[in-house]
C-alpha cells in the first residue's frame, strides 16, 4: 500500500509541475528577480500540502 501512496504522490507532483511550469516560466519572463522568490514560495506551498 505504501508503494501505491508513493506512486500517487509522484503522479500528483508530476501533474502539478506540468501545470505550474508555464506559470513559473511566465513569472520569470515578467520579472526574473521576483519570479525566483515566487517559485520558492510555490514549491514550499506544494511541499507543505503533501
Amino acid at each position: 500500500m505504501k508503494s501505491n501512496n508513493v506512486t500517487n504522490t509522484a503522479e500528483r507532483e508530476a501533474a502539478l509541475t506540468h501545470e505550474l511550469s508555464p506559470l513559473i516560466a511566465k513569472l520569470y519572463e515578467l520579472d526574473p528577480a521576483k519570479a525566483s522568490d515566487d517559485s520558492i514560495a510555490i514549491i514550499k506551498t506544494l511541499q507543505a500540502a503533501k
